[in-house]
């Protein structure tokens, strides 16, 4: 997203920005049409796809200039120069994860291969591991221009400059915080169907990221230390001080979305970082709504898509599958049962009745970022309006998943994928328990070594890391 911004394209001025804001705002209705042309031509089949960040270090495990490698791999270069992305093919659904998998597989071996030639070590943490409290992001820029761009605006806001801080006092310094380029993602992307389609799935996804966040937490390590939190990865986001209401620029926005309308207002209301076209409202949007980071994201750019970001990079591609698989069949398996009491009355009043209370969405999402699958977090959806234990409802979401697959041709893998990762959670593990354990055993500096020659010998996803 944003392709369109060119080396032409200048910071914003105070006059500027606030002709940018008011122009957004007023071409809102032009957007909104725009994306419900696109909503309107029905795919002609559901599909998936992943994206996968990646942190290259050098021997010492510190970052690592990774442009010879983008370019010799041809990869998607990041904010910061020692970090990639992956992007896979969008999949049909049908075709479970072992395709995608394959996909992803093929890209990273040349990811791998080439930073190999280069005497460079592919991380696939969440978070930085020895990235020090005194060193400062801005230093790493990857000169995209676009980057520069973002960066600039976070150190200009009205805010007092802000530093997230991690549980043991450690302070990420990157002017007003933009943090990103320390924090490995996953990313999963589903294609919607309507403009009915894409708020329900949304709306569920707002549910699912605080299960998706306790599954996926892979941020053991930051400064050579071992962090508190159980996704310390996430636990920075929620630190970033800009937002419109309840709607932060970088997190989880805690309300649900009637239809289309509301999520696009949310993206208008906040300050644009990159200049508007009058001449083409509709790709300055579209560069708008890539300066939005939220857990969820929706997209109509193109083709609609809703976009689960709440997920860190896992150890291995193959668990990237785990999660990936785990997302899209609960998330489709809950939005069928939805459907069919949804009715035509109010989307936000029925997923903040029966689904998870607006008032908790953001607790829930604090909850597993702390406590992982020992979470206590509140779901109504067939438990009564309980308040239960993480395990649980990640359980009750894998038979979701389970049934989704079952009743349908969809490739078998799909199932075998969510026994694998029953397995685990079961003995309420996460990647980053599993690199804890390591670290009990062998202190930081041997855990982090044998993880990073473990995922690099088996960075063809055959298996989970399973640590020392």
């Amino acid at each position: 997203m944003g392709k369109n911004i060119t080396n032409q394209t200048q910071s914003l001025s105070p006059e500027e920005r606030t002709y940018a804001h008011e122009m957004f705002t007023s071409s809102m209705n032009n957007v909104l049409d725009h994306m419900r042309d696109t909503l309107s031509v029905t795919p002609d089949i559901q599909r998936f796809g992943v994206e996968s960040e990646y942190h290259l270090m050098d021997k010492n495990l510190k970052p690592a200039d990774a442009s010879r490698v983008i370019k010799q791999a041809n990869l998607v270069p990041e904010a910061v120069n020692f970090q990639v992305e992956v992007v896979s093919d969008p999949f049909p659904v049908a075709d479970g994860p072992s395709v995608c998998l394959a996909d992803v597989v093929r890209r990273e071996e040349k990811l791998f291969g080439e930073a190999d030639k280069e005497g460079l070590k592919v991380s696939t943490l969440g978070l930085f591991p020895t990235f020090g409290s005194s060193q400062k992001l801005e230093e790493y820029l990857s000169g995209r221009h676009r980057s520069d761009l973002i960066f600039a605006y976070m150190a200009s806001g009205k805010e007092k400059p802000v530093q997230a801080t991690l549980w043991n006092g450690h302070a990420l310094s990157a002017g007003k915080i933009h943090t990103s380029g320390l924090l490995n993602g996953l990313h999963t992307s589903i294609t919607a169907m309507s403009e009915h389609d894409m708020t329900t799935l949304y709306n569920i996804s707002l549910a699912l990221v605080a299960p998706i966040s306790a599954l996926s937490g892979n941020s053991a390590i930051y400064s050579n230390q071992m962090t508190g939190n159980s996704d310390e990865r996430t636990a920075i986001y929620l630190q970033h001080p800009e937002r419109v209401g309840n709607t932060p620029r970088i997190g989880l926005r805690s309300t649900y979305i009637n239809d289309i309308s509301d999520y696009v207002s949310d993206v208008a209301s906040f300050q644009p970082i990159f200049c508007y076209d009058p001449n083409d409202p509709i790709t300055s949007f579209h560069n708008h709504l890539s300066t939005y980071w939220p857990a969820v994201r929706l997209s109509a750019d193109g083709f609609g898509r809703v976009e689960m970001r709440a997920a860190s990079k896992q150890p291995t591609a193959f668990e990237d599958s785990l999660i990936s698989n785990f997302y899209v069949f609960s998330l489709l398996q809950l939005q069928e049962e939805i459907n069919e009491e949804l009715g035509k009355g109010s989307a936000r009043d029925y997923f903040n009745q029966k689904l998870v209370p607006e008032n908790a969405l953001q607790e829930n999402y604090s909850e597993a970022i702390k406590h992982g699958m020992d979470a206590e977090v509140t779901w109504h959806y067939k438990f009564n309006n309980k308040t239960i234990k993480m395990s649980d409802l990640v359980d009750f979401l894998t038979d979701k998943a389970i049934a989704y697959i079952t009743k349908r041709s969809i490739d078998g893998s799909g199932l075998d994928f969510l026994h694998i990762l029953r397995d685990r959670y079961e003995g309420n593990m996460n990647p980053s328990r599993v690199m804890k354990n390591s670290i009990t055993k062998a202190g930081v500096y041997n855990a982090l070594n044998h993880y990073m020659e473990t995922t690099r010998d088996d960075h063809k996803g055959h298996q989970r890391y399973e640590g020392l």
